[in-house]
């Protein structure tokens, strides 16, 4: 039987069981090589995963990837990605000393964390 639930953005998602029905969407916080040569591909390549944002200090570059694969917003301050209220992943890709800056200000706000 499905159950009703949300991820406290007032949108609904639907499950069954430990399956989620409907697509992740998904916003990447950097840009650079390990977000372009791996979880890019494999998030392109997940039909239940959608990249709605991306966020780098760097503009041009994500401004590159968004241009590219149809991505419509492009961030430099990743607060104001995390405080969408219709993005359920937060992909960090930042260098590893802004990891934990970045995931405890996405997982505060209920955010999932990839």
């Amino acid at each position: 039987m499905p159950v009703s639930s949300h991820n406290g953005s007032g949108r609904k998602l639907w499950v069954l069981g430990s399956i989620r029905m409907g697509k992740w969407r998904i916003a990447a916080v950097g840009t650079g090589n390990i977000f372009r040569g791996i979880h890019l591909p494999a998030w392109l390549a997940n039909p239940e995963a959608e990249i709605v944002a991306v966020c780098d200090a760097y503009r041009a570059g994500a401004q590159k990837i968004a241009d590219e694969h149809g991505i419509k917003d492009v961030y430099e301050d990743y607060r104001k990605v995390i405080a969408r209220d219709d993005i359920d992943v937060i992909n960090i890709c930042t260098p590893n000393l802004y990891h934990s800056e970045v995931a405890i200000a996405a997982l505060k706000a209920g955010k999932h964390v990839f």
